[in-house]
């Protein structure tokens, strides 16, 4: 009797033990459909919870970071800009309905990656990156970019930065050249394209600088008073305190040509 009460206690661990690995099963099973993936990624960008979406996100190019700031700037385009979000949604919605689970053509997609805990498929929100190309509007401009106060890889002589997720990210620029230092400050949307470009207006950033505006003030008083003795001196050019040492000397060399010709000059 006692053998198989023990036989029973048995039966009775080890049915309680299946059940519990069954629903362990399940709800692991559960939590790696492709649902889930989308669900995290919608409550992420709804709560801007950019924590939500570690580990969801992977790259198209290692060299990428995926950090607090990238996410976010992912999260601020989707979450000001509802059409390029909806498509997003709509494109992944398809995935798991049609189960295809390749990379698309959309900036972000769901792929398969690999197993999950070694038996379930593990699924990834596969990110198209984008490069920002920024420019000045001579070649002479020095240009210094911080992108969202990330180290991002730079292509020097192209003035490339990337590759970074896409999204919204805020730019600050450096420009130097014969006009001084100046300074710009904006939010680039970096969506849609491998590379998006952006161009640094320093006639515009230098007629809103208030030193090149009192550089330019001071030149024309100084111009005005160094015609003026110019005039009274008998336009001798030494007396113009702003021009280069080459203008003087030319200026000279063309007066003595002069001096030798005028009486030939007809009145």
């Amino acid at each position: 009797m006692a053998q198989l009460t023990k036989h029973k206690w048995l039966i009775a661990i080890a049915a309680a033990v299946i059940v519990v690995l069954a629903v362990i099963w399940i709800a692991l099973s559960q939590a790696s459909k492709p649902d889930r993936v989308l669900e995290k990624f919608e409550n992420a960008v709804k709560t801007k919870d950019t924590k939500q979406l570690e580990g969801l996100i992977v790259a198209d190019n290692p060299n990428a970071l995926v950090n607090n700031t990238s996410l976010q700037a992912m999260i601020r385009y989707l979450k000001t800009n509802a059409n390029s979000y909806q498509v997003i949604r709509d494109g992944i919605h398809n995935q798991i309905k049609d189960e295809n689970y390749a990379e698309t053509n959309q900036q972000i997609s769901l792929v398969q990656d690999g197993k999950k805990w070694g038996f379930f498929p593990d699924y990834k929100l596969k990110v198209k990156t984008v490069h920002l190309k920024v420019t000045g509007q001579s070649d002479n401009d020095q240009l210094n970019v911080s992108i969202g106060n990330m180290k991002v890889p730079e292509k020097k002589e192209s003035h490339t930065y990337g590759p970074l997720l896409p999204g919204t990210y805020q730019t600050n620029v450096t420009v130097k050249n014969s006009l001084g230092t100046f300074f710009q400050k904006e939010k680039k949307d970096l969506w849609g394209n491998s590379e998006v470009s952006m161009i640094v207006d320093d006639s515009r950033l230098a007629q809103k600088s208030e030193n090149v505006q009192k550089g330019i003030l001071e030149a024309i008083r100084k111009f005005n008073e160094d015609l003026s003795v110019y005039t009274t001196s008998g336009l001798d050019a030494n007396k113009l305190s702003n021009a280069t040492d080459s203008f003087k000397e030319d200026f000279s060399l063309e007066q003595a040509q002069f001096e030798a010709i005028k009486d030939y000059v007809k009145k």
